[in-house]
């Protein structure tokens, strides 16, 4: 296309020496450089120094075991391990009823009583602080870590199954949690007498498939909501850009001196690319800046406080266990799906500045790309958000769609690069579909002035133009 460089030169040139385009992208840079540094750091950072200490001995002296099963239980001292250093002290003792506990335990001052309790083949147990006791949740909430580890054998004594045979016998304790003020003590354990205290809670047999999908699942929600958010938002206001500018230059006569050279074809090509093009720098700009926010504060947070890890890697590191997340092909077709994607909304909004004669018709010429945007956005927000096997194929194949759910189905592994490539493909086709159409609008009306013509007006336009 003979001049086409020189037009997309020359709109590039316009577009970029803007002082409210420069003025944005220093701004917003500037935002989302700071945002995610600050976020980073103090999202990371212990929120006490006290957190970040651990006690060298427990408070906690002695533990009264009170049986509330019909099983058999005589002895717990099992739990005392002499070599610990936190918990080496503590004395595990038998009591013959929870009031007696309650009550021996008060009186101690920095004593602890432990239910156990036997429900459908599973063991609960839990730590109650009793009135009067100088001991924190804090506290009891460590020491519930600490009898978690002797849930085989306190299995083994209570039912008399090997430790070999637990896991056939799909037997488990479970070490309940409750914080103070929050839920209610186990059951004859509570009210008056003492308070329930969290412990560490067992891991049932499926618990990594159940993590493992919960994960996906929400992932899937996050990457999608946000993608189709940002898609929108951006689409929405650099689209509205490309519109009015192609509409400005009809208007101060600039594009009269383009057609002594250049056939209006191009000149649309060149408007639009060039408009993509400096919105594109505008984003990547901005997206450089959040990874250099959260860069710094990554190390900001390292240098302030060692060995606190920044939340950001830490699901870095989750999404590579999950396996087939993040990968490079993935990533490098997700960002192509974007850049499509955009080049394809800007390119149907083309056609609504080709279509209007004045700033006031763009309201009605633009229902073409406001319409297709809406419905694209309600349509992926109504289906996506359910997960990746909730969301119909078709989506992925119609281009006004595919561009707002195919990054996140690529990112998470969803989708094969395979079809990320036929994705791509049929966005491509789009784009070239819809230029097309764009510039034979700007060709018939190019030097039209007056009222929008009406469709059936418009195919006689475009018809004659054509075939003169």
């Amino acid at each position: 296309m003979r001049g086409f460089a020189k037009v997309y030169a020359f709109t590039l040139k316009r577009q970029t020496e803007r002082k409210g385009y420069r003025a944005a992208l220093i701004i917003v840079a500037l935002c989302c450089f700071l945002l995610p540094a600050l976020l980073v750091y103090f999202i990371g950072k212990p929120s006490t120094p006290k957190e970040q200490e651990m006690p060298s001995v427990s408070p906690i002296t002695t533990v009264y075991a009170v049986n509330l099963t019909d099983r058999e239980l005589k002895d717990v001292s099992f739990m005392e391990q002499k070599d610990d250093e936190l918990f080496g002290h503590v004395r595990f003792k038998m009591a013959a009823s929870l009031e007696e506990a309650l009550q021996t335990a008060g009186a101690e001052k920095t004593a602890l009583v432990m239910t156990i309790e036997e429900s459908s083949r599973e063991y609960r147990v839990a730590l109650v602080r009793p009135e009067g006791t100088e001991l924190t949740a804090e506290d009891a909430s460590l020491l519930g870590y600490y009898v978690s580890d002797f849930d085989p054998q306190l299995v083994q004594m209570l039912s008399g199954v090997s430790i070999l045979d637990l896991n056939a016998a799909q037997v488990t304790v479970e070490t309940e949690v409750h914080l103070p003020g929050e839920g209610t003590a186990p059951e004859g354990q509570g009210g008056e007498g003492g308070e329930a205290v969290p412990g560490a809670p067992a891991e049932p047999e499926n618990q990594a498939a159940e993590e493992y999908e919960g994960m996906k699942s929400i992932l899937h929600m996050a990457v999608v909501y946000v993608n189709v958010m940002i898609l929108y938002f951006l689409v929405l206001f650099f689209g509205q850009g490309v519109a009015t500018n192609i509409l400005l230059e009809k208007q101060n006569k600039l594009v009269d001196t383009f057609l002594i050279s250049v056939k209006p074809e191009t000149i649309l090509f060149g408007k639009v690319l060039a408009s993509v093009t400096a919105a594109i720098l505008q984003v990547l700009s901005w997206v450089a800046s959040l990874f250099l926010g959260a860069f710094a504060g990554i190390r900001i947070l390292a240098a302030t406080y060692p060995g606190a890890e920044a939340p950001i890697l830490a699901f870095l590191r989750a999404a590579r266990d999950l396996g087939g997340m993040l990968t490079v092909p993935g990533v490098v077709l997700a960002v192509l799906v974007i850049l499509a994607g955009f080049l394809l909304y800007c390119s149907l909004a083309s056609i609504g500045g080709a279509l209007a004669s004045t700033t006031e018709d763009l309201g009605t010429t633009n229902v073409f790309f406001t319409m297709a945007l809406v419905i694209s956005f309600l349509a992926v927000l109504m289906t996506a958000l359910r997960g990746g096997s909730g969301t119909p194929a078709i989506l992925y194949w119609i281009p006004f769609t595919s561009v707002l759910i195919t990054p996140a189905g690529l990112l998470l592994g969803e989708i094969s690069p395979l079809m990320g490539v036929g994705i791509l493909a049929a966005i491509l086709a789009g784009v070239a579909v819809v230029l097309w159409i764009a510039a034979k609008c700007y060709k018939a009306l190019i030097l039209y002035r007056g009222k929008t013509p009406k469709p059936a007006d418009l195919f006689k336009l475009i018809k004659g133009n054509h075939t003169a």
